[in-house]
């Protein structure tokens, strides 16, 4: 009995404590600042794709159908510098905060009264989920879905100018959650490679004036594996493995975007053959693999144009403005390039190694879906004995490089680069879906005579970056109901 008498009073004396400290809490002055609460969002809360967090687990606010799914951001890097003849995509004052600064919507995830709300990408140009909403194909949407993506939708320069604005208050802190979200609509021509640069945490310091020093420091360590691998004699002194790469690079390099001048260009086939044959060497697990030099073209032609403009890189005389940069800016482009690359397929190496298990994983997840979305498209493709492979092997492995425009593709990669490096290939997934979808009419009309050569080149050469925006929508929502881990 005394025991327990003892027990009572040390948790009356307990509780005595917590309710005084809690007092204490409550009126200090010097309490932190919380986030936003839900009601600051505002508007941009209600036009946004939100979870509700509970005990009870995930509940849908503001949409019906199946509750989003939270996805795992890595962690963010922050803004990089370019060089300086690319310094005016930096050129606006830094902003004490980017809300403050451009309107930026606010932190992805606010508390109120113990509950966490988790704010999606309405604000961006995502469109909020609507179960079943597969989103009619039209033009009516620049504005919502950001069609000034690569510069030359019809989208109101008004709206391009307040994108850039967002995006240069956040790489001036630094902010890239908030940067990821901007993007996820489209990034504009102007600021597109500062930010190609920093979704792909190519530049990672968090301290500011150490920032340009790592830019320096990653690209003369590029230099020193090229001098290492290519100039020393392993182009043509090396071994079996390294042989065999340089002889297919050397077959696939002029065969790379051959309906486009610049990639024509004898200093761009030079950079594009160094640049491949020095990543296979320094990766032998995987090596040189076919497809590999698409990959490349598009860290090419957007980090180019920040020295030569977009515009004129697209135009019959690129070789000339190419051929007035000195040898240094190529060099340092070449350095980027790398490690966009790099950054790009470190998460899906295994669609190179034998087996190419990570292909087959993700046509079998596609497949999957396909049954659960459309299973009369499913169930057609089946009676025709069209396997996934048959098509779905360069879609996945390509990643659109083959069946979209450029400049639709840099639109397309924008988001895949926002979604972050270990996040887009399973959005990927859910875009070749989308695909499929948008032709199922077309698709259920055709035999197996004809169903083939219509998938391995669908007709997209007159793809918009509007048609991009709309297709990216549709894979969102599609992501949203029917979840997946590949």
């Amino acid at each position: 009995m005394n025991v327990l008498k003892r027990a009572l009073g040390r948790g009356k004396r307990s509780d005595k404590a917590a309710r005084q400290a809690a007092a204490e809490w409550e009126s200090d002055d010097d309490e932190p600042p919380r986030r936003p609460s839900v009601s600051d969002v505002g508007a941009a809360f209600d036009n946004a794709h939100c979870t509700l967090v509970t005990e009870a687990g995930p509940v849908q606010k503001g949409a019906q159908g199946p509750p989003a799914v939270e996805k795992q951001v890595p962690p963010p890097p922050v803004a990089v510098d370019l060089p300086e003849s690319s310094a005016s995509l930096l050129s606006a004052e830094p902003a004490p905060s980017p809300t403050a600064a451009a309107g930026v919507p606010p932190p992805t995830s606010s508390e109120e009264n113990g509950r966490v709300y988790r704010i999606g990408y309405g604000d961006a140009g995502k469109k909020p989920i609507t179960p079943l909403n597969l989103l009619p194909y039209s033009t009516d949407g620049a504005a919502r879905h950001g069609g000034d993506g690569g510069g030359s939708a019809p989208a109101d320069a008004a709206q391009v100018r307040e994108k850039e604005e967002k995006i240069r208050a956040c790489l001036s802190v630094g902010d890239v959650e908030t940067l990821r979200q901007v993007c996820w609509s489209g990034i504009p021509t102007s600021v597109r490679p500062v930010c190609w640069m920093t979704l792909t945490n190519y530049v990672s310091s968090t301290h500011a004036p150490r920032r340009a020093t790592e830019l320096v420091d990653k690209r003369e360590v590029y230099q020193r594996y090229v001098e290492k691998h290519y100039n020393r004699g392993d182009r043509d002194g090396g071994d079996a493995a390294s042989k065999a790469a340089m002889s297919i690079i050397l077959k696939d390099a002029p065969r790379t975007m051959s309906k486009i001048p610049f990639f024509a260009v004898p200093q761009i086939q030079q950079s594009l053959v160094r640049i491949l044959y020095t990543w296979a060497v320094r990766h032998p697990a995987t090596g040189y693999v076919q497809g590999m030099n698409d990959m490349l073209t598009p860290f090419l032609f957007v980090y180019y144009s920040a020295y030569v403009g977009a515009d004129a890189l697209m135009g019959e005389d690129a070789a000339a403005h190419v051929a007035a940069l000195s040898a240094d800016v190529v060099e340092n482009v070449e350095g980027d390039v790398f490690w966009g690359f790099t950054a790009l397929v470190q998460n899906i190496q295994d669609h190179f190694t034998e087996g190419q298990v990570g292909i087959q994983s993700k046509l079998a997840a596609l497949q999957d879906l396909l049954r659960k979305v459309n299973p009369q498209l499913h169930h057609h493709l089946e009676a025709q004995r069209v396997a996934m492979a048959d098509f779905g092997f360069k879609w996945v492995a390509c990643l659109f490089l083959r069946e979209l425009p450029l400049r639709p593709l840099l639109r397309l990669w924008d988001t895949y680069l926002a979604e972050g490096c270990y996040e887009y290939p399973r959005l990927h997934v859910y875009v070749c879906l989308a695909l499929l979808q948008r032709f199922s009419s077309e698709l259920l009309a055709l035999e197996f005579c004809d169903l083939v050569p219509f998938l391995l080149a669908p007709p997209t050469d007159a793809f918009t970056e509007l048609d991009v925006s709309e297709l990216l929508s549709k894979a969102y929502c599609l992501q949203q109901l029917y979840p997946l881990s590949v």
